[in-house]
């Protein structure tokens, strides 16, 4: 009786980590759309929803993790500058603000460190120059820094090893990894008539291989998701491309712009964008009254099911 109790415990706990899993996307949902308002950056993995708020008074980012299991374990902690990315790895929340790259132990809630991302950058230098995205890349993260280019920032010594330069007279705004070693950056341009699109970019190497021609304006997210897509976030629209037929040719057009959202009159889209097998998820300015019949836009967070976008 005893061996029959301890396989009805482990069904039971298995049909129930099982249930949990499937419900990750409604779990997300809820713990993103309950927060008051929303910054430029949003993650989430299997255990934890994170997402930056609006900066502080003083001028101080902010973060908010929530359990996804324990909707009342909820941890706020401070960065140095405005938030711009987020990603969770091995326990850890890495942060990279405008100026920084940030790192707190999800288990202890302690700082664990705070580095310089570019030598040429801090909270005085010009917005086009500060830090935008990240990829890991193995100790190491390369982060886009606008029109400066790229840093190899080294997470065990917090020195920046390497910079690259622009090759074109434009802008790196975000940057996401593909599973055959190879980086996309989405570009703008920082000049009329110079390169926007993409970069394809040798993470071996930190070689820019192929520059890839998008006729589109202020990207401020790329992902490379499941099933062939390459997703693009700009301002009022998102744009899915055919990852292979894209990274074969020199200019690339999408099969869908998702510029239509439930419930908004328009879409005026802030920071990143995560997507999970259900939802995206990003900030929006959102009209609303906001005292006394003055309408104005609120940073709302907002979850749209990429079927209804049709970005499946």
């Amino acid at each position: 009786m005893k061996n029959l109790g301890l396989v009805f415990s482990l069904s039971f706990a298995s049909i129930s980590a099982f249930a949990a899993t499937q419900n990750l996307p409604e779990l997300r949902k809820a713990a993103y759309e309950k927060m008051e308002s929303c910054g430029d950056a949003v993650f989430s993995d299997s255990q934890w929803m994170a997402a930056s708020l609006p900066n502080t008074a003083n001028g101080i980012g902010h973060v908010r993790v929530q359990s996804l299991q324990s909707p009342n374990d909820i941890w706020d902690f401070p960065a140095h500058d405005t938030v711009v990315d987020i990603k969770i790895k091995d326990g850890k929340i890495f942060v990279l603000t405008e100026t920084t790259f940030e790192a707190w132990d999800l288990k202890t809630h302690k700082a664990l460190y705070s580095y310089a991302t570019h030598p040429e950058v801090g909270p005085g230098s010009k917005w086009s120059k500060k830090a935008t995205g990240f990829i890991f890349r193995a100790d190491k993260v390369l982060i886009t820094h606008g029109v400066l280019g790229f840093s190899l920032l080294n997470l065990e010594t917090g020195v920046v090893e390497k910079t690259i330069p622009m090759p074109t007279i434009s802008s790196a705004q975000d940057i996401t990894v593909l599973e055959d070693k190879t980086a996309l950056v989405a570009v703008d341009n920082a000049d009329d008539a110079q390169f926007r699109g993409l970069y394809v970019l040798n993470l071996s190497t930190l070689d820019i291989e192929k520059q890839i021609k998008i006729d589109n304006a202020f990207p401020l997210s790329i992902r490379a998701l499941p099933g062939n897509r390459l997703v693009m976030g700009y301002l009022n629209a998102i744009w899915k491309f055919d990852l292979a037929t894209t990274l074969k040719n020199q200019e690339a057009q999408p099969n869908r712009r998702s510029w239509k959202f439930p419930g908004l009159f328009d879409v005026d889209m802030r920071g990143k964008v995560f997507y999970d097998e259900t939802y995206m998820y990003s900030c929006f300015g959102v009209f609303q009254d906001m005292n006394g019949g003055i309408i104005a836009r609120k940073k709302t967070p907002r979850a749209f099911r990429i079927d209804d976008l049709k970005l499946n």
